[in-house]
């Protein structure tokens, strides 16, 4: 797989100023997107699948056309369309991930709470929290009031509160960004090859593990200074937030400065995922086949067809195979002239 990340270098060098146009607007995006959602909260939700991922499948799309097709805002506006249906949402696994998203995050806000309890000064400020409660008697107003004035005045809960949410959301943000990322290779294959839905992506899965060793090899081997800048710039921007007297922003500076570091790797990973599509294509199209051979064996044994219908059936099934034979062929006679 290292001459796949060679032609992915090799790739970005001829179109650099193409990626770098689309990353600039990526960023623009992402960095928009966090300060929308600090001023109106969950406003990401809408905007994440709404137009975060297509602008991010429309990239992967662009990048596979640029050797056929000449980069233009019409042909990335028709991939950035195509990335707002749900088929195209559903191969990133959107709900299933930030569903676990907020698991991890609760996860870690617990431990972080577990391991700052330990803490004698948490739990003598805990119980003199409790103890201020009880003195303010049954009125929800009075206790409210001893609350709010800890949490505006208390320089020991707002660190241990900056902590604790600064700790939970980097973990989690870090979390959903691998899911993402890992799941963007299939939600290309998927795209572009056509693949059938199904439990466990079986057509990808089937073929990405003979190659999936070497990928995440040859990946972090030469990328991982790259994969370690998105937490470093989470803390920076966190540790920005504390020095300057913002820590109501954490989330802003934090997220924003990771997504920064987002954009850094960005480049060379989904070329690198783009060019092992097209190292995977023959594989995936013959598993893909073999598939349909399946579903339509499947069909013949528990369905009545017309003999127009079987017929149709048996056409469209010769239709795929000539295109996997016409595929090889053509593999084949590029791989000779190469030589």
């Amino acid at each position: 797989m290292q001459e796949v990340y060679n032609e992915a270098k090799g790739k970005k060098k001829r179109y650099y100023t193409v990626v770098l146009a689309m990353l600039f607007g990526f960023l623009m995006i992402g960095l928009l997107a966090v300060i929308l959602d600090f001023l109106l909260p969950y406003t990401i939700i809408i905007l994440f699948p709404f137009v975060i991922m297509p602008y991010f499948l429309a990239m992967q799309m662009t990048l596979i056309q640029l050797d056929t097709q000449e980069f233009n805002r019409k042909n990335f506006y028709r991939m950035f369309a195509l990335g707002i249906s749900p088929l195209s949402r559903r191969a990133y696994s959107l709900l299933k991930n930030i569903l676990l998203t907020l698991l991890i995050y609760f996860l870690a806000l617990q431990a972080v709470t577990f391991v700052l309890g330990l803490m004698p000064q948490y739990s003598e400020l805990m119980n003199e929290i409790k103890e201020a409660i009880a003195g303010s008697g049954t009125n929800f107003n009075d206790i409210y009031i001893t609350i709010n004035g800890y949490l505006q005045n208390n320089e020991l809960l707002k660190n241990i509160i900056f902590i604790s949410s600064s700790v939970a959301y980097g973990v989690s943000f870090m979390f959903f960004v691998y899911r993402i990322l890992h799941n963007a290779l299939y939600a290309l294959c998927k795209v572009s090859a056509s693949l059938p839905d199904g439990h466990n992506k079986p057509v990808f899965k089937e073929v990405f593990k003979k190659y999936s060793k070497d990928y995440y090899k040859v990946y972090y081997k030469n990328e991982w200074y790259k994969v370690a800048l998105v937490p470093l710039f989470y803390i920076g921007g966190v540790v920005l937030a504390y020095f300057t007297g913002l820590l109501g922003l954490y989330v802003v500076f934090g997220a924003g400065f990771a997504f920064i570091a987002i954009i850094i790797l960005l480049p060379n990973l989904m070329l690198y995922q783009e060019k092992t599509y097209a190292r995977m294509f023959e594989d995936l199209s013959k598993a893909n086949l073999s598939n349909m051979k399946k579903l339509y064996s499947d069909l013949k044994d528990q369905t009545n067809l017309t003999a127009e219908q079987e017929k149709a059936l048996e056409d469209f099934m010769k239709q795929l195979e000539n295109a996997v034979k016409n595929k090889e062929d053509s593999n084949n006679e590029n791989k000779n002239s190469d030589d």
